[in-house]
């Protein structure tokens, strides 16, 4: 266990089992381990679960505890903004990482494995800028797109997956049966064809009794950089491509943090 005065490290039983004392809690990012478990079983994971916290000394920990762990399990359970940033580039894995600001203070929780759930607490804004800058294309040397693009979603998920698949003329046919010119499918499918990175910013905030989701993706490819945006139009949920470079992805991020 990394166990350092910004920086630690559990099993997702572990955390789940700290975060059991915040209830009622909003978790966001943070996965049941005991989802469709029969209950016998709960109960023994439950006990080692608390057994091992024991062994490290954090059984029984309790909430409004004032050390610093005490701060990112607080803004784990009852966070006035989650960031969830999920990120691929060509070739890789994708990643993800759920940011959650609490009580003025910013901490990234990391779901690497259930063996390995990391909290690391961010010193500041400028800092977590700095640590989604390459994720969220906010370095890329790319120019903007000079074309905006608006298709349906269901038609940019199906021409993403011919794409994928290596078949851009099926993509260009999903893309003009649902009513996209032939310069629009063209760009659309430029862009998804030889895609050099995606990356999506998801923010939940809690507003009264209910959370407020909203966000945005973005797409590199075709030499290009677009922002996604949901949209809707004669009653059909649009994917709207705006034309976006580092300066205007770093704006629209710093307007989603408290």
């Amino acid at each position: 266990m990394i166990h350092q005065d910004s920086a630690w490290s559990f099993t997702r039983r572990e955390l789940w089992h700290l975060l059991g004392g915040f209830a009622p809690a909003l978790l966001i990012g943070i996965p049941n381990p005991y989802f469709g478990r029969a209950a016998d079983l709960v109960h023994t994971e439950q006990t080692k679960a608390a057994e091992s916290l024991r062994q490290k000394g954090l059984y029984p920990f309790r909430p409004g505890d004032p050390s610093p762990l005490g701060a990112a399990l607080a803004a784990c359970a009852h966070p006035v903004l989650s960031l969830m940033i999920t990120s691929q580039f060509a070739g890789s894995a994708g990643t993800r990482r759920t940011i959650h600001f609490h009580d003025k203070k910013i901490f990234v929780h990391r779901d690497i494995d259930p063996e390995r759930q990391d909290l690391v607490q961010i010193p500041g804004r400028e800092a977590l800028l700095d640590s989604l800058a390459h994720d969220l294309r906010m370095d890329s040397n790319l120019p903007a797109a000079q074309d905006s693009f608006c298709v349906s979603e269901a038609d940019f998920f199906e021409a993403n997956r011919a794409c994928r698949a290596g078949d851009a003329a099926e993509a260009r046919r999903i893309l003009s049966a649902g009513g996209a010119d032939a310069d629009c499918a063209a760009t659309v499918v430029a862009a998804l064809e030889n895609p050099l990175a995606n990356a999506a910013a998801v923010s939940v905030r809690v507003s009264g009794h209910e959370p407020v989701v909203g966000g945005w993706g973005v797409l590199e490819g075709g030499g290009r950089i677009w922002m996604l945006r949901p949209a809707r139009g004669d009653g059909r949920r649009l994917t709207e491509g705006i034309p976006a470079g580092p300066g205007i992805i770093q704006n629209e991020l710093e307007r989603m943090l408290p």
